[in-house]
Protein backbone atom coordinates (compact mmCIF):
# COMPACT_ATOMS: atom_id res chain seq x y z
CA UNK A 1 0.00 0.00 0.00
CA UNK A 2 1.66 3.18 -0.82
CA UNK A 3 1.50 6.31 1.35
CA UNK A 4 2.42 9.86 1.46
CA UNK A 5 3.35 11.43 -1.87
CA UNK A 6 3.90 8.47 -3.42
CA UNK A 7 0.09 7.82 -3.54
CA UNK A 8 -0.68 11.01 -5.43
CA UNK A 9 -1.13 11.40 -8.36
CA UNK A 10 2.71 13.25 -10.46
CA UNK A 11 -0.03 15.68 -12.41
CA UNK A 12 -0.72 19.06 -10.16
CA UNK A 13 -3.80 20.85 -10.84
CA UNK A 14 -5.05 24.40 -9.89
CA UNK A 15 -8.48 25.05 -8.47
CA UNK A 16 -9.73 25.73 -11.93
CA UNK A 17 -8.85 23.06 -13.50
CA UNK A 18 -9.92 20.93 -10.45
CA UNK A 19 -13.78 21.95 -10.49
CA UNK A 20 -13.34 21.46 -14.44
CA UNK A 21 -12.23 17.62 -14.00
CA UNK A 22 -14.97 17.00 -11.74
CA UNK A 23 -17.40 18.44 -14.02
CA UNK A 24 -16.26 15.95 -16.42
CA UNK A 25 -15.97 12.79 -14.26
CA UNK A 26 -19.48 13.83 -13.00
CA UNK A 27 -20.52 13.39 -16.48
CA UNK A 28 -20.77 17.05 -17.80
CA UNK A 29 -23.84 18.12 -15.84
CA UNK A 30 -25.33 21.02 -17.77
CA UNK A 31 -26.12 24.48 -15.92
CA UNK A 32 -22.96 24.23 -14.70
CA UNK A 33 -20.88 26.83 -17.85
CA UNK A 34 -23.48 28.52 -19.99
CA UNK A 35 -23.39 27.62 -23.16
CA UNK A 36 -22.13 30.83 -24.78
CA UNK A 37 -18.83 30.57 -22.56
CA UNK A 38 -15.87 28.60 -23.83
CA UNK A 39 -13.22 29.21 -20.86
CA UNK A 40 -14.42 25.02 -19.32
CA UNK A 41 -13.38 24.21 -22.99
CA UNK A 42 -10.06 25.68 -22.94
CA UNK A 43 -9.18 24.39 -19.56
CA UNK A 44 -10.40 20.98 -20.96
CA UNK A 45 -7.79 21.28 -23.61
CA UNK A 46 -5.12 21.50 -20.68
CA UNK A 47 -6.53 18.48 -19.10
CA UNK A 48 -6.60 16.14 -22.05
CA UNK A 49 -2.76 17.35 -22.68
CA UNK A 50 -2.28 15.41 -19.03
CA UNK A 51 -3.97 12.91 -20.33
CA UNK A 52 -6.69 13.28 -18.14
CA UNK A 53 -9.58 13.42 -20.26
CA UNK A 54 -10.48 13.03 -24.31
CA UNK A 55 -12.13 15.47 -26.37
CA UNK A 56 -14.50 15.12 -29.20
CA UNK A 57 -16.45 16.93 -31.38
CA UNK A 58 -17.03 20.50 -31.79
CA UNK A 59 -19.61 23.24 -31.20
CA UNK A 60 -23.18 22.18 -29.77
CA UNK A 61 -21.49 18.49 -30.18
CA UNK A 62 -18.23 18.92 -28.05
CA UNK A 63 -17.91 16.33 -25.12
CA UNK A 64 -15.18 15.92 -22.53
CA UNK A 65 -15.24 12.21 -20.45
CA UNK A 66 -12.62 11.19 -17.93
CA UNK A 67 -9.76 9.05 -18.91
CA UNK A 68 -8.92 6.33 -16.44
CA UNK A 69 -6.27 8.22 -14.36
CA UNK A 70 -8.79 11.54 -14.72
CA UNK A 71 -11.00 8.88 -12.79
CA UNK A 72 -8.90 8.22 -9.73
CA UNK A 73 -6.98 12.02 -10.17
CA UNK A 74 -5.47 12.77 -7.36
CA UNK A 75 -4.96 9.39 -6.27
CA UNK A 76 -1.47 7.71 -8.49
CA UNK A 77 -2.14 5.44 -10.64
CA UNK A 78 0.98 3.25 -12.02
CA UNK A 79 2.02 5.34 -14.48
CA UNK A 80 2.67 8.14 -11.47
CA UNK A 81 4.44 5.24 -9.33
CA UNK A 82 6.80 3.71 -12.64
CA UNK A 83 7.76 7.51 -13.11
CA UNK A 84 8.61 7.78 -9.89
CA UNK A 85 10.66 4.86 -9.89
CA UNK A 86 12.45 5.81 -12.63
CA UNK A 87 13.59 9.00 -11.31
CA UNK A 88 14.83 7.62 -8.69
CA UNK A 89 16.55 4.88 -10.43
CA UNK A 90 18.23 7.85 -12.34
CA UNK A 91 18.96 9.76 -9.59
CA UNK A 92 21.22 6.87 -8.15
CA UNK A 93 22.84 5.41 -10.89
CA UNK A 94 23.80 8.66 -12.82
CA UNK A 95 27.31 8.52 -10.68
CA UNK A 96 27.69 4.96 -11.92
CA UNK A 97 26.52 6.06 -15.87
CA UNK A 98 29.00 9.29 -15.70
CA UNK A 99 31.69 6.31 -14.66
CA UNK A 100 30.58 4.21 -17.75
CA UNK A 101 30.41 6.80 -20.17
CA UNK A 102 34.17 8.05 -19.30
CA UNK A 103 35.14 4.02 -19.06
CA UNK A 104 33.48 3.69 -22.71
CA UNK A 105 35.32 6.84 -24.15
CA UNK A 106 38.59 5.61 -23.03
CA UNK A 107 38.12 2.50 -24.72
CA UNK A 108 36.71 3.83 -27.77
CA UNK A 109 40.05 5.95 -28.06
CA UNK A 110 42.01 3.00 -27.18
CA UNK A 111 40.16 0.88 -29.81
CA UNK A 112 41.03 3.71 -32.53
CA UNK A 113 44.80 3.47 -31.73
CA UNK A 114 45.23 0.12 -31.57
CA UNK A 115 43.21 0.12 -35.57
CA UNK A 116 45.43 3.00 -36.37
CA UNK A 117 48.87 1.19 -35.07
CA UNK A 118 47.83 -2.36 -36.63
CA UNK A 119 47.18 -3.47 -40.02
CA UNK A 120 45.66 -6.87 -39.03
CA UNK A 121 42.21 -7.38 -40.84
CA UNK A 122 39.01 -7.89 -39.11
CA UNK A 123 39.41 -12.11 -39.82
CA UNK A 124 42.66 -11.24 -37.51
CA UNK A 125 41.26 -9.75 -34.68
CA UNK A 126 40.94 -11.44 -31.68
CA UNK A 127 37.24 -11.50 -30.45
CA UNK A 128 38.12 -8.50 -27.96
CA UNK A 129 39.65 -5.95 -30.85
CA UNK A 130 36.54 -7.32 -32.60
CA UNK A 131 34.56 -5.88 -30.10
CA UNK A 132 36.11 -3.07 -29.51
CA UNK A 133 36.34 -1.72 -32.92
CA UNK A 134 32.92 -2.02 -33.24
CA UNK A 135 31.93 0.22 -30.67
CA UNK A 136 34.12 2.44 -31.78
CA UNK A 137 32.41 2.95 -35.28
CA UNK A 138 29.67 5.10 -35.39
CA UNK A 139 26.25 3.98 -35.25
CA UNK A 140 23.86 4.76 -38.12
CA UNK A 141 20.76 6.92 -37.31
CA UNK A 142 17.31 5.06 -37.53
CA UNK A 143 15.65 5.76 -40.46
CA UNK A 144 13.17 8.35 -40.05
CA UNK A 145 9.91 7.50 -41.87
CA UNK A 146 7.65 10.10 -43.67
CA UNK A 147 4.42 11.51 -42.79
CA UNK A 148 1.75 11.02 -44.52
CA UNK A 149 0.56 14.48 -45.24
CA UNK A 150 -1.82 13.78 -48.12
CA UNK A 151 -5.69 14.54 -49.00
CA UNK A 152 -7.66 12.61 -51.36
CA UNK A 153 -6.75 14.00 -54.41
CA UNK A 154 -9.00 14.78 -57.44
CA UNK A 155 -8.05 13.84 -60.77
CA UNK A 156 -10.60 15.92 -62.55
CA UNK A 157 -12.09 18.55 -61.56
CA UNK A 158 -16.28 17.51 -61.76
CA UNK A 159 -18.95 19.28 -59.72
CA UNK A 160 -16.27 21.99 -58.46
CA UNK A 161 -17.66 24.53 -55.81
CA UNK A 162 -18.07 28.34 -57.08
CA UNK A 163 -15.11 29.42 -55.45
CA UNK A 164 -13.16 27.22 -58.29
CA UNK A 165 -16.02 27.73 -61.05
CA UNK A 166 -14.99 31.25 -60.87
CA UNK A 167 -11.28 30.21 -61.81
CA UNK A 168 -12.00 28.15 -64.74
CA UNK A 169 -14.28 30.50 -66.40
CA UNK A 170 -11.26 33.02 -65.55
CA UNK A 171 -8.24 30.94 -65.41
CA UNK A 172 -5.79 34.30 -66.29
CA UNK A 173 -6.10 34.59 -62.60
CA UNK A 174 -3.94 31.43 -62.11
CA UNK A 175 -0.75 33.40 -61.50
CA UNK A 176 0.91 30.17 -63.62
CA UNK A 177 1.88 29.18 -66.89
CA UNK A 178 -0.90 27.78 -68.75
CA UNK A 179 0.62 24.16 -68.89
CA UNK A 180 0.52 24.07 -64.70
CA UNK A 181 -2.95 25.83 -64.67
CA UNK A 182 -4.39 22.26 -64.94
CA UNK A 183 -2.87 20.83 -62.09
CA UNK A 184 -3.16 24.15 -59.96
CA UNK A 185 -7.05 23.80 -60.52
CA UNK A 186 -6.74 20.34 -59.08
CA UNK A 187 -4.70 21.10 -56.27
CA UNK A 188 -7.31 23.88 -55.31
CA UNK A 189 -10.26 21.78 -56.08
CA UNK A 190 -8.81 18.79 -54.14
CA UNK A 191 -8.32 21.41 -51.26
CA UNK A 192 -11.94 23.43 -51.09
CA UNK A 193 -13.97 19.80 -51.52
CA UNK A 194 -11.77 19.02 -47.99
CA UNK A 195 -12.62 22.08 -46.50
CA UNK A 196 -15.97 21.56 -47.86
CA UNK A 197 -16.29 18.10 -46.34
CA UNK A 198 -15.24 19.80 -42.86
CA UNK A 199 -18.25 22.28 -43.08
CA UNK A 200 -16.16 25.11 -43.30
CA UNK A 201 -16.75 28.26 -45.85
CA UNK A 202 -15.67 28.64 -49.06
CA UNK A 203 -16.15 31.93 -49.69
CA UNK A 204 -15.74 32.56 -54.05
CA UNK A 205 -14.31 36.23 -55.58
CA UNK A 206 -15.79 36.29 -58.91
CA UNK A 207 -14.52 37.93 -61.81
CA UNK A 208 -16.13 41.17 -62.87
CA UNK A 209 -17.09 41.75 -66.69
CA UNK A 210 -17.06 44.45 -68.68
CA UNK A 211 -18.58 45.33 -72.48
CA UNK A 212 -15.73 46.94 -74.58
CA UNK A 213 -17.18 50.10 -76.35
CA UNK A 214 -15.88 49.38 -79.20
CA UNK A 215 -16.02 45.90 -80.59
CA UNK A 216 -18.92 44.72 -78.26
CA UNK A 217 -16.81 42.19 -76.81
CA UNK A 218 -16.83 41.02 -73.07
CA UNK A 219 -14.01 41.78 -70.85
CA UNK A 220 -13.18 40.01 -67.54
CA UNK A 221 -11.36 42.05 -65.32
CA UNK A 222 -9.83 40.50 -61.97
CA UNK A 223 -11.03 41.24 -58.55
CA UNK A 224 -6.93 40.81 -57.21
CA UNK A 225 -4.45 38.05 -56.68
CA UNK A 226 -6.49 36.47 -54.03
CA UNK A 227 -8.28 33.48 -55.42
CA UNK A 228 -11.02 32.66 -52.47
CA UNK A 229 -11.66 32.59 -49.10
CA UNK A 230 -11.45 29.86 -46.69
CA UNK A 231 -12.89 30.51 -42.91
CA UNK A 232 -13.02 27.36 -40.30
CA UNK A 233 -15.12 29.78 -37.94
CA UNK A 234 -13.08 32.52 -36.58
CA UNK A 235 -10.06 33.32 -38.73
CA UNK A 236 -10.55 33.55 -42.36
CA UNK A 237 -7.87 32.78 -44.77
CA UNK A 238 -7.08 34.35 -48.36
CA UNK A 239 -5.76 31.35 -50.98
CA UNK A 240 -3.10 32.66 -53.43
CA UNK A 241 -1.04 30.11 -56.21
CA UNK A 242 2.36 31.44 -58.22
CA UNK A 243 5.21 30.36 -59.06
CA UNK A 244 8.54 29.95 -57.56
CA UNK A 245 11.72 32.47 -58.44
CA UNK A 246 15.03 32.31 -58.78
CA UNK A 247 17.17 35.31 -58.32
CA UNK A 248 20.05 35.58 -60.55
CA UNK A 249 22.67 38.24 -61.15
CA UNK A 250 21.32 41.45 -63.61
CA UNK A 251 22.97 41.12 -66.88
CA UNK A 252 22.77 45.06 -68.46
CA UNK A 253 21.31 45.32 -72.50
CA UNK A 254 23.09 47.44 -74.12
CA UNK A 255 20.70 50.55 -73.50
CA UNK A 256 21.05 49.99 -69.20
CA UNK A 257 24.81 50.18 -70.67
CA UNK A 258 24.86 53.31 -72.88
CA UNK A 259 22.08 55.40 -69.78
CA UNK A 260 24.98 54.00 -67.07
CA UNK A 261 27.72 55.77 -69.08
CA UNK A 262 25.58 58.64 -70.09
CA UNK A 263 24.22 59.46 -67.17
CA UNK A 264 25.79 59.05 -63.26
CA UNK A 265 22.15 58.55 -61.89
CA UNK A 266 21.34 55.52 -63.45
CA UNK A 267 22.00 52.52 -61.72
CA UNK A 268 20.54 49.17 -63.55
CA UNK A 269 19.35 46.62 -60.60
CA UNK A 270 21.46 44.07 -59.52
CA UNK A 271 19.84 40.80 -59.67
CA UNK A 272 16.58 39.91 -61.32
CA UNK A 273 13.90 37.58 -60.41
CA UNK A 274 13.24 34.69 -62.72
CA UNK A 275 10.28 32.31 -62.31
CA UNK A 276 10.82 28.47 -62.56
CA UNK A 277 8.90 25.02 -63.15
CA UNK A 278 8.02 24.82 -59.30
CA UNK A 279 4.35 25.74 -58.13
CA UNK A 280 4.08 27.89 -54.81
CA UNK A 281 0.21 27.55 -52.45
CA UNK A 282 0.45 30.46 -50.30
CA UNK A 283 -2.01 30.92 -46.93
CA UNK A 284 -2.48 34.48 -45.84
CA UNK A 285 -4.76 35.18 -42.87
CA UNK A 286 -7.14 38.35 -43.88
CA UNK A 287 -6.88 39.80 -40.97
CA UNK A 288 -2.67 39.52 -40.89
CA UNK A 289 0.15 38.32 -43.43
CA UNK A 290 1.65 35.29 -45.04
CA UNK A 291 0.65 32.35 -42.20
CA UNK A 292 2.04 29.22 -44.50
CA UNK A 293 3.69 28.32 -47.59
CA UNK A 294 3.95 25.13 -49.69
CA UNK A 295 6.29 25.01 -52.19
CA UNK A 296 7.33 22.24 -54.73
CA UNK A 297 10.88 21.27 -53.94
CA UNK A 298 13.31 18.71 -55.30
CA UNK A 299 12.02 15.17 -53.28
CA UNK A 300 8.00 16.55 -52.51
CA UNK A 301 5.05 18.47 -54.45
CA UNK A 302 2.33 20.16 -53.06
CA UNK A 303 -0.15 17.50 -53.50
CA UNK A 304 2.14 15.49 -50.60
CA UNK A 305 1.78 18.19 -48.08
CA UNK A 306 -1.91 19.55 -48.51
CA UNK A 307 -3.15 18.41 -45.37
CA UNK A 308 -0.60 21.04 -44.12
CA UNK A 309 -2.74 23.99 -45.52
CA UNK A 310 -6.08 22.37 -44.14
CA UNK A 311 -4.62 21.93 -40.47
CA UNK A 312 -3.08 25.35 -40.70
CA UNK A 313 -6.57 26.76 -41.21
CA UNK A 314 -7.88 24.87 -38.57
CA UNK A 315 -5.24 25.91 -36.15
CA UNK A 316 -5.80 29.62 -37.15
CA UNK A 317 -9.69 29.00 -36.05
CA UNK A 318 -8.61 27.70 -32.96
CA UNK A 319 -6.23 29.99 -32.04
CA UNK A 320 -8.60 33.01 -32.73
CA UNK A 321 -11.24 31.76 -30.47
CA UNK A 322 -8.72 30.93 -27.63
CA UNK A 323 -7.49 34.77 -27.85
CA UNK A 324 -11.19 35.72 -27.96
CA UNK A 325 -11.95 33.31 -24.64
CA UNK A 326 -9.04 35.05 -23.56
CA UNK A 327 -10.00 38.68 -24.31
CA UNK A 328 -13.61 37.84 -23.02
CA UNK A 329 -12.27 36.48 -19.52
CA UNK A 330 -10.10 39.98 -19.36
CA UNK A 331 -13.29 42.12 -19.74
CA UNK A 332 -15.05 40.50 -17.82
CA UNK A 333 -12.37 40.36 -14.81
CA UNK A 334 -12.41 44.46 -15.51
CA UNK A 335 -15.73 44.34 -15.37
CA UNK A 336 -15.93 42.75 -11.82
CA UNK A 337 -12.98 44.54 -10.80
CA UNK A 338 -15.01 47.98 -11.40
CA UNK A 339 -18.23 46.29 -10.26
CA UNK A 340 -16.11 45.73 -6.43
CA UNK A 341 -14.78 48.79 -6.97
CA UNK A 342 -18.02 50.90 -7.43
CA UNK A 343 -19.47 48.45 -4.30
CA UNK A 344 -16.40 49.43 -2.47
CA UNK A 345 -16.90 52.83 -3.02
CA UNK A 346 -20.39 52.83 -1.87
CA UNK A 347 -19.40 51.18 1.28
CA UNK A 348 -16.28 53.72 2.14
CA UNK A 349 -18.84 56.53 1.54
CA UNK A 350 -21.36 55.22 3.76
CA UNK A 351 -19.11 54.67 6.55
CA UNK A 352 -17.35 57.73 5.97
CA UNK A 353 -20.93 59.41 6.79
CA UNK A 354 -21.16 58.04 9.86
CA UNK A 355 -17.55 58.53 10.68
CA UNK A 356 -18.25 62.39 10.03
CA UNK A 357 -21.81 62.29 12.12
CA UNK A 358 -19.92 61.08 15.06
CA UNK A 359 -16.79 63.68 14.33
CA UNK A 360 -19.39 66.42 13.87
CA UNK A 361 -21.04 65.49 17.65
CA UNK A 362 -17.44 65.46 19.00
CA UNK A 363 -16.42 68.73 17.99
CA UNK A 364 -20.34 69.77 18.87
CA UNK A 365 -19.85 68.19 22.50
CA UNK A 366 -16.38 69.92 22.98
CA UNK A 367 -17.76 73.67 21.90
CA UNK A 368 -20.35 72.95 24.49
CA UNK A 369 -18.21 72.38 27.22
CA UNK A 370 -16.71 75.87 26.27
CA UNK A 371 -19.57 77.45 25.88
CA UNK A 372 -20.48 75.99 29.71
CA UNK A 373 -17.48 76.59 31.04
CA UNK A 374 -17.88 80.40 29.14
CA UNK A 375 -20.92 81.11 31.26
CA UNK A 376 -19.67 79.88 34.62
CA UNK A 377 -17.58 82.44 34.07
CA UNK A 378 -19.25 84.95 33.48
CA UNK A 379 -21.71 83.98 36.03
CA UNK A 380 -18.82 84.31 38.50
CA UNK A 381 -18.21 88.07 37.10
CA UNK A 382 -21.71 89.26 37.69
CA UNK A 383 -21.78 88.06 41.36
CA UNK A 384 -18.25 90.06 42.10
CA UNK A 385 -19.83 92.77 40.45
CA UNK A 386 -22.73 92.98 43.00
CA UNK A 387 -26.05 94.22 42.57
CA UNK A 388 -25.02 97.72 43.55
CA UNK A 389 -23.13 97.94 40.27
CA UNK A 390 -25.26 100.06 37.36
CA UNK A 391 -25.25 97.82 34.98
CA UNK A 392 -26.89 94.99 37.13
CA UNK A 393 -30.28 93.91 36.08
CA UNK A 394 -28.74 93.91 32.63
CA UNK A 395 -25.98 91.52 33.24
CA UNK A 396 -28.40 89.44 35.01
CA UNK A 397 -30.80 89.25 32.31
CA UNK A 398 -27.73 88.27 29.74
CA UNK A 399 -26.79 86.06 32.43
CA UNK A 400 -30.17 84.16 32.53
CA UNK A 401 -30.33 84.02 28.85
CA UNK A 402 -26.70 82.48 28.73
CA UNK A 403 -27.70 79.55 31.39
CA UNK A 404 -31.02 78.61 29.19
CA UNK A 405 -28.94 78.77 26.22
CA UNK A 406 -26.24 76.03 27.70
CA UNK A 407 -29.09 73.80 28.53
CA UNK A 408 -31.17 74.14 24.73
CA UNK A 409 -27.83 73.83 22.80
CA UNK A 410 -26.90 70.54 24.50
CA UNK A 411 -25.92 68.16 21.42
CA UNK A 412 -26.88 65.09 23.82
CA UNK A 413 -30.53 66.68 24.29
CA UNK A 414 -31.26 65.84 20.49
CA UNK A 415 -28.68 63.67 18.62
CA UNK A 416 -28.58 63.50 14.76
CA UNK A 417 -28.29 59.96 13.84
CA UNK A 418 -26.90 59.47 9.74
CA UNK A 419 -29.28 58.00 7.40
CA UNK A 420 -29.04 53.85 6.29
CA UNK A 421 -28.15 50.32 8.12
CA UNK A 422 -25.17 50.06 10.12
CA UNK A 423 -22.15 50.37 7.94
CA UNK A 424 -20.40 46.76 7.14
CA UNK A 425 -16.72 47.87 6.68
CA UNK A 426 -14.11 47.85 9.14
CA UNK A 427 -12.22 50.89 10.14
CA UNK A 428 -8.98 48.90 8.81
CA UNK A 429 -10.86 48.53 5.21
CA UNK A 430 -11.65 52.17 5.06
CA UNK A 431 -8.51 53.71 6.49
CA UNK A 432 -6.66 51.17 3.64
CA UNK A 433 -9.44 52.49 0.93
CA UNK A 434 -8.98 56.38 1.96
CA UNK A 435 -5.31 56.01 1.76
CA UNK A 436 -5.15 55.09 -1.82
CA UNK A 437 -8.23 57.49 -2.87
CA UNK A 438 -7.51 60.70 -1.03
CA UNK A 439 -6.86 63.75 -3.07
CA UNK A 440 -4.09 66.33 -2.07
Amino acid sequence: MESGDNARSTIELNENQQAVLNWIVGGCPPGVYPDSEFSHRVVARALKNRALVELSGHGVSWQATPTERGRVWPQAVAADIAAREEQARREASAPKKQRRKRAAQTKKVGARKTARKSDVTPNEMTPTELTQTEAAMPKPKPKREPLDETIPMASRVTKPHAAIRALIDHQARLNVPIEERRRALLILHSFVQECVRRSWDVIAIPSTKSQDPWNGRTVKHSPGSTLFTVDAGDAPVDVYVSMQRDRKPHISTQKELADQARYEWNRPPKYDYVQNDRVRLELSAARGGKVLQLDDTVTTRIEDKLLRAVLKVEALTIEAREIAEWVRQRELEAMEARRRAAELRQRAAHYDSWRKTLDTLRSDIAKHRAMIETVEALRVAVEQRGPENQHAEALAEYLSWSEQYVVDSDPLRRIWLPQGDRPDMTFEEWHEWNQHHSHG
